[in-house]
């Protein structure tokens, strides 16, 4: 027991001191490297005494990172004059598209008939007022058919009645013309005989 205290105290006090351990990773910045720069520097009267090795270090570190820096905003101009360019080709692409939208809506609302470019809604008003038109044709046909079909009955029915009435008037005439020939044949008999 008293062993697994020991263990445990151990473990406890390694993970404690483990934490307090941690290891800073020194600031290389410039604005760092001066203040360690003055810091580790000597004084001489009212002078600052630098060492050259010191100085050295400092200035080859400003140099590379200038370099740094200025091949950054060289890489970052050619990015943007890159992107520029970019820009400027999906600015046509966007009117090519625009123009392409525009002539495809215009020939959407438009209808082509015999060479002829109608806007839609002038087509159907122009179609409805034909097929209005054309309609308002067919019945007036269908009601003057129909008239003249009765007229045409009519005229056919006075014709067989006409018709008939002279046939009655031939068959009056004819037995009237019958009888008087007989009666005249009897008086022309008559008159021989007597």
């Amino acid at each position: 027991m008293r062993l697994i205290k020991i263990i445990f105290f151990l473990v406890l006090s390694n993970a404690i001191i483990a934490q307090e351990i941690t290891e800073s990773k020194p600031d290389n910045s410039i604005k760092n490297q001066f203040e360690t720069l003055y810091k580790k520097s000597g004084s001489y009267q009212e002078y600052k005494v630098v060492k050259k090795t010191a100085y050295a270090k400092l200035q080859k570190n400003v140099l590379d990172t200038l370099k740094n820096i200025e091949s950054k905003v060289v890489s970052q101009q050619k990015n943007i004059v890159s992107q520029k360019s970019n820009i400027t080709i999906l600015e046509e692409k966007i009117k090519e598209l625009n123009n392409t939208i525009s002539d495809l809506s215009d020939k959407q609302d438009d209808i082509s008939l015999f060479g002829l470019s109608f806007a839609k809604t002038s087509f159907k008003l122009g179609m409805a007022i034909l097929t209005g038109i054309l309609l308002f044709l067919l019945f007036l046909f269908i009601y003057k058919f129909k008239n003249s079909n009765t007229v045409t009955k009519e005229t056919i029915k006075m014709h067989n009645d006409i018709e008939k009435e002279l046939e009655d008037f031939r068959k009056n005439a004819i037995e009237k013309e019958q009888k008087l020939r007989r009666k005249l044949q009897d008086e022309i008999n008559k008159q021989r005989g007597v």
